[in-house]
């Protein structure tokens, strides 16, 4: 094989590659710059931008993630002078000037260069070195009255002693790396008197990038706003009302939520068989579904506003008693229900049967007790007022022509006695049934 010359960028080539080799055995990595920068949001800009104490979300930095730091001037005093600028945020003694004193090389009470390198914000040492190349000597040229300062881990604090006790060997170079977070920096970084976590309230756990307390409503740095999620809240109302033979019910939904909502939906039972749905009286979206009256409508329900549905049926049946029912109102994001809506469409009271004495076809007459009950056969006082403030029933045979009428004591349960009509109503068998109306109030006679 013949020889190669070598051309100066070969040289080059072999002096980066050793570099390379030399910077991975101490622990330190060389990356391309990030061309592929995370995009400034609401939720990494390091802004309270909905004012509301959170700042940002949470992030958790890599344990391992290769960053450094170095202290490499040649001269000891470079890291004295680093010790002591920290000294009004970490409350340590500092590295007297006089007398003279520096970092010491080697351990003896406590790791001083890993210490050294927390107070830089740095997890590890990488590399430390004693030769100083300003002084040509890696300590002192005798011990005289200088000094060695090193980390003592029993009192958690810088001490100085004299040098002439330990090694002659100064800290002069100091290489460090893996970043600490700042839940375990040793530093109140948020200014709220806690330092990490778990101690600052801030900090979720030890790897958290910040002190600060974070904001609930980002879910990551790349959430676009710190703004809580806009919520669907639906305030439903429903009441009724009797209008001649009508029965109206009126359904008003009203948002009370942060969000427009786009659709309203609503289901909302027929209260009783003999009530007919009346399309045209009622609101344009709602029909009628089986045992139902749906109500679908497309317009957005815009924040803060109130929108009323009217759905009217026909009391063709002059259907009595009390009506309950429970309309379902489904929003964009939940369903909702109104509370029963009960109406009293007044005392049912029951049909009678009664004899006719064929003995006057002329002058027939009732005999026998009307007794006035509710739908649950409960016997009940009628208290039914005509415009005249008198109470009426009245009886109508199956030809609904009426037969006369009587007034019915306040309070009365019963009607006792006859009731004469000039019209022959007897059969065959000398028996005639009749029907009992009663007087609303409204001057309308109603058969319930």
């Amino acid at each position: 094989m013949k020889n190669k010359k070598i051309t100066p960028n070969m040289k080059f080539t072999i002096k980066i590659t050793i570099l390379t080799l030399l910077l991975c055995a101490l622990g330190i990595t060389i990356g391309t710059p990030n061309t592929h920068a995370q995009a400034v949001t609401e939720c990494n800009d390091g802004i309270d931008n909905d004012g509301d104490g959170g700042i940002d979300t949470m992030t958790e930095i890599d344990p391992n993630n290769g960053e450094v730091r170095s202290w490499d001037t040649g001269s000891p005093f470079t890291l004295r002078g680093f010790v002591n600028d920290m000294v009004p945020i970490f409350g340590h003694n500092p590295v007297p000037s006089s007398p003279s004193s520096v970092l010491a090389y080697y351990n003896y009470y406590g790791n001083t260069a890993k210490r050294v390198c927390e107070i830089g914000g740095y997890a590890r040492v990488t590399y430390k070195g004693a030769y100083s190349s300003v002084y040509n000597r890696s300590g002192w040229s005798g011990a005289g009255g200088n000094s060695f300062t090193m980390w003592n881990s029993s009192v958690n604090n810088f001490i100085t002693y004299p040098a002439s006790w330990f090694d002659n060997v100064w800290l002069t170079t100091l290489y460090c790396a893996d970043r600490l977070a700042e839940c375990q920096d040793f530093r109140d970084n948020d200014g709220d008197g806690q330092k990490d976590f778990p101690n600052d309230t801030g900090c979720e756990s030890a790897l958290d990038e910040s002190e600060t307390t974070h904001d609930l409503q980002c879910d990551s740095p790349a959430d676009t706003s710190e703004a809580p999620e806009p919520v669907e809240s639906l305030n439903v109302s429903k009441t009724a009302l009797k209008v001649g033979s009508q029965l109206k019910y009126t359904i008003a939904i009203e948002n009370n939520g942060t969000k427009e909502v786009s659709s309203i939906g609503i289901t909302d039972p027929i209260p009783n068989e003999d009530l007919v749905f009346n399309a045209g009286a009622s609101d344009t979206s709602c029909d009628q579904s089986g045992t139902d009256i749906v109500c679908s409508d497309a317009t957005p329900l815009t924040i803060g506003t109130t929108r009323n549905y009217e759905i009217v049926f026909d009391n063709i049946a002059n259907a009595c008693g009390s009506f309950s029912n429970t309309a379902t109102i489904q929003g964009e994001d939940a369903s909702y229900n109104s509370d029963p809506e009960i109406y009293d469409a007044g005392i049912c009271i029951e049909c009678y049967e009664g004899s006719i004495d064929n003995g006057q076809d002329d002058q027939p007459t009732l005999i026998g007790i009307v007794q006035f009950t509710d739908d649950a056969g409960n016997v009940i006082p009628p208290d039914i007022t005509t415009s005249n403030n008198r109470s009426a029933i009245r009886l109508k045979d199956f030809a609904s022509q009426p037969s006369g009428e009587i007034t019915v004591p306040t309070g009365a349960t019963q009607l006792r006695g006859s009731f004469a009509d000039p019209k022959d109503y007897s059969d065959n068998t000398g028996t005639c049934t009749f029907r009992i109306e009663v007087n609303r109030g409204e001057d309308q006679w109603i058969a319930p």
